[in-house]
């Protein structure tokens, strides 16, 4: 009975606050994300697999400059057969 009270309040959350929803259904669940082994090359080259989390993460540190801020000032124009079909698309 208790159990079927807090099914219909989460049901009840999970319309108007969502938070409140996912915070009862990861309490129910034991599943963890896991990333399995990775098989990378290091900066000589060679062939590695990483297996501890310091591994992976060293292996997946070239990643890391997508998400830097860049200054607007260092992109190159478009090429200009870009630029036209953008602008006609635009207008």
């Amino acid at each position: 009975m208790v159990m079927l009270l807090q099914q219909e309040q989460a049901n009840i959350s999970a319309e108007c606050k969502s938070k409140k929803f996912w915070k009862y259904i990861n309490k129910k669940t034991n599943y963890r994300p896991h990333i399995s082994d990775l098989k990378w090359k290091d900066e000589s080259g060679d062939d590695k697999i990483a297996v501890t989390d310091n591994e992976k993460t060293a292996a997946l540190e070239e990643f890391s400059s997508v998400y830097t801020v860049e200054d607007d000032k260092d992109f190159e124009p478009l090429p200009s057969h870009i630029t036209k079909t953008i602008n006609q698309w635009m207008y």
